[in-house]
């Protein structure tokens, strides 16, 4: 009861001090581009002087930016902690993407399509001058950094860190997307792979039902990808896979991906916290937590 009584009054002398001082960004922040399959792709690289310590490479959940809230806040603390990052933002097919994917854009991305844009940033980092990275994904981020592990196992990656990492069952899936969007998942997966096997992946089903957007526009391919029975869409049975250590970092008020840390009790060797209190995007200071679990980490692999 101290700890939340201390955390109310931190957070109003935060805010207060917020309504004075408006946050500018840090000033070792630089915003950074690279091409990759003809599209430009946008980062945000915070530089510290800790050469010592690895680079986090920082991935954003569904349809989202690497500037959100807890891609800033994680960007900020880690500053001070000495430790640099990479926030990077995936395209989802569009050149020069930065802000939240619309949902009345045309939908030709896939979920697999974040595994090549985090290998092209990886080695962006290496020719930086960053040997070393530990990569931190968050919601669908966490499941994606996890999926690309399983595929590629690069040595430079020395940690995989899973903030609130995405869950996946069918009969829950299938029933979320029912009651979200009033028809059912299977007659969707239908459409769409007769249109695939017909018209090809990119004819496009228009009025569906997309991850959270209601009447989208999207590609055979895409809503199959998104929504198709995969097991890798289960973070917990992708981690026995992946080589280097990995810190699981689970809240226990998410209410979008709630059981984290006892669903990861069926994946491999991970090392799950579970922050009391914090919701599923960390807000206001639980962010500190999370980045003093990520330090405890750090220190007990020797990785800087």
């Amino acid at each position: 009861m101290a700890r939340l009584k201390m955390r109310i009054h931190c957070g109003a002398i935060l805010l207060a001090f917020a309504a004075i001082f408006p946050a500018f960004p840090l000033a070792a922040e630089e915003t950074v581009q690279m091409t990759y399959q003809g599209l430009r792709l946008n980062a945000v690289l915070s530089e510290t002087d800790n050469r010592d310590a690895p680079v986090f490479l920082l991935l954003h959940g569904t349809l989202a930016h690497n500037d959100m809230e807890i891609m800033r806040s994680l960007r900020e603390v880690l500053h001070e902690e000495g430790i640099a990052s990479l926030a990077v933002t995936l395209s989802l097919g569009v050149d020069d993407r930065s802000g939240m994917y619309d949902c009345n854009a045309e939908h030709r991305h896939r979920h697999t399509d974040a595994i090549g844009e985090l290998e092209a940033w990886r080695k962006w980092l290496v020719e930086r001058g960053y040997p070393r990275q530990v990569l931190l994904g968050h919601s669908r981020g966490g499941n994606q950094v996890a999926w690309y592990l399983t595929q590629q196992h690069p040595q430079s990656v020395v940690a995989a860190v899973l903030v609130a990492p995405q869950l996946w069952q069918r009969d829950k899936a299938a029933a979320a997307y029912a009651e979200r969007f009033g028809v059912p998942l299977q007659a969707q997966l239908d459409r769409a792979e007769q249109l695939r096997k017909s018209a090809g992946d990119d004819a496009l089903i228009r009025d569906s039902g997309f991850v959270y957007c209601e009447g989208a526009t999207v590609s055979a391919a895409a809503l199959l990808s998104y929504h198709a029975p995969d097991e890798r869409m289960h973070t917990p049975s992708l981690v026995a896979a992946i080589e280097p250590p990995v810190l699981v970092i689970a809240a226990s008020e998410d209410q979008s991906v709630p059981g984290v840390a006892a669903a990861m009790g069926e994946g491999g060797d991970a090392s799950v916290v579970e922050i009391d209190g914090a919701d599923h995007f960390f807000r206001d200071l639980y962010v500190y937590d999370m980045v003093e679990a990520i330090v405890e980490f750090l220190d007990a692999n020797d990785l800087w």
